[in-house]
């Protein structure tokens, strides 16, 4: 069974090693600053700024939600193997690009010509449709529906039970909160929007900041 590491150690990630377990990987370890180390921990946790030398060769992928903390944890892990997590119950076409560091979560169906980037989470039961590019470091929460051709940008946080048309682009660093419904594109950047149809409630300049 191959290793795999797991950068944080929230909830996320207890939910990145079911994930992991269900692919076929072993997870070993969460890597992370000491100073969040855990006293009830499920696995390992070492220090992410003084790895051993012998992890640094395992495989990891990200399991936090803010997307500059991915990058953050991404950019501070001195190891340069970049697993996939892929449900071994998601139906994926063979046309689908998934790109390093990615998850996707049981139940899952993502069709053809669809491009995932790096470090995104794909959670439970998600569906995208035809010709979808999902940007880097985004979380799409159980339950989202995405329609095709649609184009979400880099660190997008889409809320649970959410609904996108197809057509439509979203921003980089926009929040889509829970059972939101989108029909029309969202463009302002690091802004949250929620309702049906969804509507720009507040800036969230903290939520990004710089990803690229």
């Amino acid at each position: 069974m191959k290793e795999l590491g797991i950068l944080g150690a929230g909830a996320q990630a207890y939910e990145a090693v079911e994930f992991a377990e269900d692919a076929g990987f072993k997870p070993i370890f969460f890597a992370l600053d000491s100073s969040h180390f855990r006293n009830d921990s499920l696995l390992q946790q070492i220090d992410i700024n003084d790895a051993p030398e012998e992890l640094l060769k395992i495989e990891i992928i990200s399991a936090v939600g803010p997307p500059a903390l991915k990058r953050e944890l991404v950019e501070k892990w001195a190891g340069n193997n970049y697993g996939q997590i892929i449900s071994k119950s998601a139906w994926i076409s063979r046309y689908v690009v998934v790109e390093e560091g990615i998850i996707i979560a049981p139940e899952c169906a993502i069709s053809r010509s669809v491009h995932i980037g790096r470090f995104v989470l794909i959670n439970l039961g998600v569906t995208i449709s035809h010709d979808t590019v999902v940007g880097q470091y985004s979380t799409i929460s159980p339950g989202v529906h995405i329609g095709g051709r649609v184009k979400v940008g880099d660190g997008v946080f889409v809320g649970i039970g959410a609904n996108i048309k197809n057509d439509v682009k979203i921003a980089s660093g926009v929040v889509i909160g829970a059972g939101a419904t989108v029909i029309e594109d969202l463009e302002d950047e690091n802004a949250v929007y929620v309702g049906t149809p969804a509507k720009k409630v507040k800036n969230n300049d903290d939520w990004l900041r710089e990803i690229e």
